[in-house]
């Protein structure tokens, strides 16, 4: 699960700043996932689509081989736009 995890990560499936992959030399993969990034892993709706307390959702794994295009670029420029703001920000 690891692994997927790191592949989706790499892939752009779930969002690249939801999670922190350090890949090292002949231990393989050191991972950090936010609670968001783990939600999206499972396929768990964002928090306003749950309308009360104790509602069950049931997890849908996310396949890093069915990224769509779109939603690969969408992620990758809203990750672009957020740090380029952080730096700007902080000038």
């Amino acid at each position: 699960m690891r692994q997927e995890i790191a592949r989706s990560h790499k892939k752009a499936v779930i969002h690249p700043l939801s999670a922190v992959r350090e890949e090292k030399r002949g231990s393989g993969v050191r991972l950090f996932m936010s609670p968001n990034g783990f939600a999206e892993f499972l396929g768990i709706p964002p928090g306003k689509e749950i309308n009360r307390p104790d509602q069950l959702v049931e997890p849908h794994i996310q396949d890093s081989n069915s990224v769509g295009l779109f939603e690969k670029f969408w992620k990758q420029g809203h990750t672009l736009v957020i740090s380029a703001w952080k730096v700007l920000r902080h000038k």
